[in-house]
């Protein structure tokens, strides 16, 4: 899988729909809408607001 991200299954930390993404900045499990696939972030890591 040599340049993708890596994804695991879980629940999006932002609406808790299955999350298929996770953020490379800050780690949340995330769903397609609330992931930037170009910058490989969440939505907040994305606009500079990470979450814990």
């Amino acid at each position: 899988m040599a340049g993708q991200h890596a994804s695991m299954a879980g629940i999006c930390v932002y609406c808790s729909m299955l999350a298929t993404e996770t953020c490379s900045l800050c780690g949340a499990n995330v769903c397609g809408a609330h992931f930037n696939k170009e910058a490989g972030v969440c939505r907040a890591c994305l606009l500079g607001k990470r979450i814990k």
